[in-house]
């Protein structure tokens, strides 16, 4: 049986609370049909908030079943979990403040820990509490072997035991969110609250239901000659209480068209919300604005309601939410950035004229509906065929999704008359962006004419531009693969010692550096050894897939890491993810060398889920060419 939360013994709050979510779940459902085939649009909208009622509920559910389940592990166990650092001595302490920053080190292990963690410590057994707060993960290198903890005075102290083993514990507070939840159930069950914090959920409902934007006076969402950057700034106006999709695939310009948007909405006296599930993402977006805004003299007063002190040029910082919504309401700023946890609360209710969500395609569904209360209207930017919000727990009915993947469906690509589609990149060549389009986007994805330029040059077997399969041999490997290691090692030392060039798409031709390469692998150990390996040779960009997401670079190297399908340690459906596979290879600016063994694409399919996946990467592999080869 799981253990009881030390703060959650069957309390009158909680209790309350299931209670609450069980009556309005019950209530939507009402009257709904038992075969899904026999809903209308409305029912099944109902019958899915039924199920997002009790979405952050579940996850909090398997956030502190994990929390157990590592609380209770030993050294031995803790090595073998990503989650946990084990085997931790101490190499020293440095003061910050009236804290303490613990250097320590640890021996090689699979972990996923990154810096901004929050980490516990195991609790002597017979203790009332099976763990404690120790800190933060300030820096970590999982190559070198050590990890840099954050502690503060009343965690650590010098003289005191170091710990032997951390594991991760990231809580957050839901309950702003699901609360917005269940008041947008009473309004679709017609027993809205009434008063200064009631909110009107019209975006939410136009989420919900699917619906094609609603623009004022009837206006048409796509005019014939339209290009989709003013298409976008001229809907942005429009929009009358709704909700509009904009899906960018790599390097259309996504957080670009966001920005002019932005600008648009301010020029016209609109109020701009700015949200997502990081604030590395809010802050991306408003130093974009910035950008944009300044030679044209465009500066809009903007703030961004975030814990972290470091600067952010042209922004005001807000540490305090409850004022942070003051200030808003008080109409101190014109663009106002926040998670989902800031833009839930029920007193910022219809204050934003338009709000953006970026990576809307990674947002869960339950997050975007419930920050939906915050704004008159509401767009959306991302792509759901790029990498997807993880979730802890399972849920059920289509909760699990994104809030573009719910809008798009089984579909790659946005359809016209329901959001726009960014349809042109500024960063793949041809013989990549054709690839790209046939697999994830409904072959709509197409390049600037000038991109054909692009091209490596010189002394080296991957001249040109596109996709190039390098072959390795290997048995049994895993998490790791040496022989991979060191024929990246040979490709990058052929990139860059034998005067190869590239050439951009407006045809400067400069030398290719180590700056210019980006190596991608699956698994943290790859990334461990490759980056150990590749570090004399000035090769620092090497991480997993989930690190690159937004990035670019000239060359790309996805190294395959598992010899075969059963050696993926976490099966098909992590090793042959689409959405992986999109993001590694469409960070490539000129080529993508993909090396693996021969046998990683023979594999043996066993339901029509596994075809789906592997078909895109024997698509890859047909498509790639050999080393030294012609195009075809």
């Amino acid at each position: 049986p799981r253990p009881a939360r030390p703060d959650a013994a069957a309390n009158e709050k909680t209790e309350a609370r299931n209670q609450t979510i069980a009556e309005l779940a019950s209530a939507l459902r009402e009257g709904v049909p038992d075969d899904p085939h026999a809903r209308d649009d409305e029912q099944r909208a109902r019958m899915l908030l039924a199920e997002l009622l009790s979405y952050h509920r579940r996850e909090d559910a398997a956030t502190w079943w994990d929390y157990y389940r590592l609380a209770a592990l030993d050294d031995d166990d803790g090595t073998d979990d990503r989650e946990a650092i084990a085997g931790l001595e101490l190499e020293s302490t440095r003061s910050a403040k009236t804290s303490t920053i613990l250097r320590l080190r640890f021996p090689p292990q699979e972990l996923t820990l990154k810096v901004g963690d929050g980490v516990h410590v195991q609790n002597p057994r017979g203790a009332k509490e099976a763990a404690r707060d120790f800190g933060k993960v300030v820096a970590i290198d999982r190559a070198a072997g050590w990890v840099e903890l954050y502690a503060g005075p009343s965690k650590w102290s010098v003289g005191a035991a170091p710990p032997s083993m951390v594991f991760r514990h990231n809580f957050f507070k839901w309950e702003a969110k699901a609360v917005a939840l269940q008041e947008l159930a009473r309004t679709l069950l017609g027993r809205a609250p009434v008063g200064d914090t009631a909110r009107s959920w019209d975006a939410a409902r136009s989420l919900l239901l699917r619906a094609s934007p609603r623009l004022h006076d009837a206006a048409a969402l796509r005019i014939e000659g339209e290009d989709a950057l003013s298409q976008a700034c001229r809907c942005v106006l429009q929009l009358d209480r709704s909700l509009l999709p904009v899906q960018g695939p790599p390097g259309t310009g996504k957080t670009h068209t966001g920005a002019e948007m932005i600008l648009r909405a301010c020029a016209e006296g609109l109020r701009v919300g700015v949200t997502a599930g990081s604030h590395a993402a809010i802050r991306n977006l408003l130093a974009i604005v910035i950008e944009l805004g300044a030679p044209r003299g465009a500066s809009p007063r903007l703030a961004h309601r975030t814990d972290d002190p470091t600067p952010e040029h042209g922004v005001t910082l807000l540490g305090d939410s409850k004022a942070a919504g003051v200030a808003w309401n008080a109409r101190a700023y014109e663009v106002l950035g926040g998670t989902p946890f800031f833009w839930a609360r029920s007193d910022l209710a219809d204050s934003v004229d338009v709000l953006f969500v970026d990576e809307a395609g990674q947002l869960s569904l339950a997050d975007t509906l419930a920050v939906c209360g915050a704004a008159k209207s509401v767009v959306l930017l991302g792509d759901p065929q790029q990498l997807q919000q993880p979730c802890k727990a399972s849920h059920p009915g289509g909760a699990e999704v994104s809030a573009l993947r719910h809008l798009l469906g089984d579909a790659q690509t946005i359809a016209d008359d329901r959001g726009i589609f960014l349809g042109t990149t500024w960063r793949l060549p041809p013989r990549i962006c054709a690839l790209t389009s046939r697999l994830f986007y409904d072959d709509k994805l197409t390049g600037l004419p000038a991109l054909e330029q692009r091209a490596l040059l010189g002394a080296t077997r991957f001249a040109g531009h596109g996709i190039w399969r390098v072959a390795v041999a290997h048995e049994g490997c895993s998490v790791r693969a040496p022989t991979e290691v060191e024929a990246i090692a040979a490709i990058v030392d052929e990139l860059l010692g034998h005067g190869v060039q590239w050439r951009d798409a407006d045809g400067v031709v400069a030398p290719l550096q180590a700056r210019d390469i980006l190596v991608v692998a699956p698994y943290n150990a790859q990334v461990d050894d490759l980056a150990e390996r590749l570090r004399p040779l000035g090769v620092t960009k090497v991480g997993t897939v989930d690190r690159f997401q937004g990035q670019q670079a000239p060359v790309v190297i996805w190294s395959m890491t598992s010899s075969t399908a059963d050696d993926a340690p976490r099966g098909l459906a992590f090793l042959y993810d689409g959405f992986r596979l999109n993001v590694a290879t469409s960070r490539a600016k000129v080529a993508c060398i993909v090396v693996g063994s021969p046998s990683v694409f023979d594999v043996d399919c066993r339901t029509a889920e596994d075809v789906r996946l592997v078909n895109r990467w024997c698509a890859l592999a047909e498509y790639a060419r050999e080393p030294g080869s012609e195009p075809g």
